[in-house]
């Protein structure tokens, strides 16, 4: 690592644009890789330690070898011979390349627990995501084939915001298998989440209610739903939960039917309360303040920056992309400017705007001092919103068109916990989340 060699390809990566993901990994791969094998050699009294992981997670070593054959084979699993679906005899893959894949799941292992530790012992906690799906050509599906319909694709139906529909590419879980099993897969994955997890996020909440399913050669925009039996997720979801000791939250964004969102409030389950969602044209009162199980915030991953938003900047990147017409655009942009002018004058009225800010273009400490200031049960704060970033990191609806997750901040890490003007508005935020009294 201290060679010349790889300090040239670390200072390479770091003087690029955008994130290359791929040769980062190859470059964390040559260390881990002789640390590994050392580490199998030696064996030092830490390997108790290892051995005691893996008898904990069987699963561990089969993944390893699934990982192997790939790095062998260079190939995606349904390409495969049929011999090694669902199995990887001895042989087929190259030893040293499962011992690395063996000792990185106990490192990120034990990472992720110490990391738990010290959120926890600050009186915080993890907060993660529990995805709407798997990769077809990942180990979750060659492992248990029998539960997802591998001749179809989640998706969404045509919108106002994708008039062809939407295809994510990824195989839904069959409602009978999945229950036939009693749910194990499904369990397995929430227990995996929630041994570290303090709080974790359910992504398309609706899902457990039914899923746009895509058949094999159907156009996205001709898919059907299928539904499942939501009280049987709900039941797993909530004995896990009070095992792991782990709060649920559901993103419940968009069209969502009111049958789901009654659910989730008789559960306790909080959902997610953005801003811009809470200022559509039909709303001209301002904004209420987040229900105390929500989860609070300016945006979310596939929104564009609060300044962008503000400025609309996302409405001509939108009509640039094709996604809307000129018309459509002004319209947007019209009913942009009458919202923000009317946040300005709530935000003045609550007392969450001093003088000196109101005369910004963007008030972004207003705004999140006021979220802050609300009963909501979390405020996640987007790092880029503290200094005015208006590039997005996600245009949902392109792919080759925009950079998606590739563009790196705008400040490093050691930068920006150093700006004065951001750690002054995080304290603000600190102070005022610490006076809301948390819901039980």
């Amino acid at each position: 690592v201290a060679s010349a060699g790889f300090r040239e390809r670390i200072d390479r990566l770091r003087a690029a644009e955008l994130v290359d993901y791929r040769e980062v990994l190859r470059l964390k791969r040559e260390p881990l890789g002789l640390l590994a094998a050392e580490f199998f050699e030696r064996r030092p009294a830490r390997f108790e330690d290892f051995e005691r992981f893996l008898d904990a997670h069987p699963e561990v070593e089969e993944y390893a070898h699934f990982r192997a054959a790939l790095d062998q084979r260079h190939s995606d699993w349904r390409s495969w011979p049929a011999a090694l679906h669902g199995q990887i005899p001895e042989g087929e893959y190259n030893p040293a390349d499962a011992i690395y894949h063996t000792y990185a799941q106990w490192i990120a292992a034990e990472q992720l627990h110490s990391l738990e530790k010290r959120a926890d012992a600050a009186g915080a906690g993890l907060y993660l995501d529990l995805p709407v799906g798997v990769d077809p050509g990942g180990y979750d599906v060659w492992r248990r084939p029998d539960l997802y319909m591998a001749t179809a694709t989640t998706g969404a139906p045509p919108d106002t915001m994708f008039t062809g529909g939407q295809d994510w590419g990824l195989p839904p879980m069959h409602p009978e298998r999945i229950r036939e099993d009693g749910y194990q897969e499904f369990r397995e994955v929430l227990a995996a989440n929630m041994r570290y997890a303090r709080y974790l996020r359910i992504d398309h909440a609706m899902g457990w209610h039914r899923l746009f399913v895509i058949p094999q050669g159907v156009d996205k925009s001709q898919g059907t739903y299928i539904r499942y039996h939501a009280d049987e997720f709900y039941a797993v979801a909530l004995l896990e939960s009070h095992r792991r000791q782990c709060t649920l939250l559901a993103e419940n964004l968009g069209t969502v039917p009111p049958e789901v969102n009654r659910r989730l409030e008789r559960r306790c389950i909080g959902g997610m309360w953005i801003l811009p969602y809470e200022l559509e044209p039909s709303r001209r009162q301002g904004f209420n303040k987040p229900a105390e199980l929500s989860v609070a915030s300016l945006n979310t991953h596939d929104m564009p920056p609060a300044a962008a938003w503000w400025r609309g900047d996302d409405v001509g990147d939108r009509l640039e992309l094709g996604l809307i017409t000129a018309e459509e655009a002004e319209r947007e942009r019209e009913d942009r400017r009458q919202v923000t002018a009317q946040l300005k004058e709530q935000l003045r009225a609550a007392g969450s705007m001093p003088l000196d800010e109101g005369r910004q273009d963007v008030p972004i400490a207003a705004l999140l001092r006021s979220v802050a200031a609300s009963p909501a049960q979390l405020v996640p704060v987007n790092l880029e919103d503290l200094w005015l970033e208006t590039r997005a990191q996600n245009v949902p609806g392109t792919h080759s068109e925009r950079p998606n997750w590739l563009r790196k901040a705008r400040y490093s890490l050691e930068e920006f916990s150093r700006m004065p003007e951001v750690l002054d508005l995080l304290d603000q935020i600190n102070a005022l989340r610490h006076r809301i009294e948390k819901p039980r």
